[in-house]
C-alpha cells in the first residue's frame, strides 16, 4: 500500500473512531440554529455565574462579557497569554490556569448557569471535561460546546465533540 493510500485509511480510522450515535427527534426539540457563536451569546442567560473552559487569546470571553455580563466569569486554561487582558475586571473576571476537567472539579456542583467548552478537542478530554461540566451546572444550566465537528482539517486531526454531545444527549436525555 503507497503511504498516501495508507494516510488516507489513517485518516478515515481517526474519523470514525469519533463517530457519534444517532440522536432521536427528542434530541432535537428544542434546538435553534444561529448563525454563529456570537449570535449564539445572545440567547444564553444574562447576569449569570458562567465558566469558558479553553481561553486561547481571550477574544471570546470579551465577548462573553460584553453580550451576556456575567456577574462571574470563571476563565479556565492551561497558559496565561491572554490574563492581562482582563486585569480591570478582576472583580468579575477570575483566571484559574491548571487541567480543564481538575480545575472545574474544584468548584461545588450546582456553581455555574452556563459553561462553554472549548478545551481539548479530542473525545477523551470533551468527555472528560463534560462529566465534570455536567456536574457542576445549576438545575436547568447550560453545557455549551464549541467545534461541533468531527474533523478539522487545517489541524488534520478528528475532534470528539459530536460525539461527547450525543453520547450525552442520548444518555442523559
Amino acid at each position: 500500500m503507497g503511504l498516501r493510500r495508507w494516510r488516507k485509511k489513517q485518516r478515515r480510522e481517526e474519523v470514525l473512531s469519533v463517530a457519534a450515535p444517532l440522536l432521536q427527534d427528542e434530541h432535537l426539540r428544542n434546538c435553534q440554529v444561529v448563525a454563529d457563536r456570537i449570535s449564539m451569546l445572545e440567547l444564553l442567560p444574562k447576569q449569570g455565574v458562567v465558566a469558558e473552559v479553553g481561553v486561547a487569546y481571550g477574544d471570546f470571553s470579551q465577548e462573553i462579557l460584553a453580550r451576556t455580563q456575567p456577574t462571574e466569569l470563571h476563565l479556565i486554561d492551561l497558559e496565561q497569554r491572554w490574563a492581562d487582558r482582563f486585569a480591570d475586571r478582576s472583580d468579575q473576571v477570575q483566571i484559574h490556569l491548571g487541567d480543564s476537567s481538575e480545575t472545574l472539579a474544584t468548584f461545588p456542583d450546582g456553581y455555574f448557569d452556563w459553561i462553554y467548552i472549548d478545551a481539548d478537542h479530542s473525545y477523551e478530554m470533551v468527555k472528560r471535561d463534560t462529566e465534570v461540566a455536567k456536574r457542576k451546572i445549576k438545575s436547568g444550566g447550560l453545557l455549551v460546546f464549541n467545534d461541533y465537528t468531527v474533523y478539522d482539517a487545517f489541524l488534520a486531526m478528528p475532534y470528539g465533540v459530536p460525539k461527547t454531545v450525543h453520547e450525552l444527549c442520548r444518555e442523559e436525555n
